[in-house]
């Protein structure tokens, strides 16, 4: 029995095979990305993709900042995720680095925003957002991740050492 695939014009003979041609098959797969825009200070941040980075030296922190986002496809359209059941949630993994975030608050206008507070300690956090990208009647969980991390600022001092060997053996000089 020929089996069709419902998003294109290929058929095959595997049930099985169809049903994975169904689920990768990137006419019907809804892609979402995350956009979103770091406030720290007089310093902003813009990214738009599944991940990024934001590096802050540590000169500049501890410090609290703001984090907002929206969602848009693989297009760079918007894309509206379901917020029946709230908005977005946020968590970071190293309390180390990033000590607090959240909660999300939906701006209202396709955006969100959470606050967050950064601490001075070199290393880095992952930051999750969580949002149900399923419009419809169930739950369809996504993660996206972002990474916060801390770097050694500048140099501004140079600290030395300067070790002193055994005194020289004086050589005789010669007599008159």
């Amino acid at each position: 029995m020929r089996h069709r695939h419902d998003c294109c014009d290929e058929t095959t003979e595997d049930l099985l095979a169809c049903l994975i041609a169904r689920l990768l098959c990137r006419e019907r797969r809804r892609e979402v990305v995350l956009s979103r825009r770091i406030t720290f200070g007089a310093f902003q941040f813009s990214a738009e993709g599944k991940t990024a980075m934001f590096i802050a030296k540590d000169d500049v922190v501890p410090a609290p900042g703001t984090y907002s986002f929206k969602f848009v496809d693989s297009k760079g359209k918007p894309a509206k995720v379901d917020t029946s059941a709230g908005p977005p949630t946020i968590s970071a993994a190293a309390p180390s680095i990033v000590d607090s975030i959240g909660p999300v608050t939906d701006n209202g206008d396709g955006t969100f925003s959470a606050p967050f507070h950064m601490l001075d300690n070199i290393g880095s956090s992952q930051v999750t957002v969580t949002a149900d990208v399923d419009l419809g009647d169930g739950v369809s969980s996504k993660d996206f991740v972002d990474v916060f991390q801390v770097i050694a600022g500048d140099a501004s001092v140079m600290q030395g050492t300067a070790t002193l060997g055994p005194p020289d053996t004086p050589t005789p000089t010669p007599g008159p």
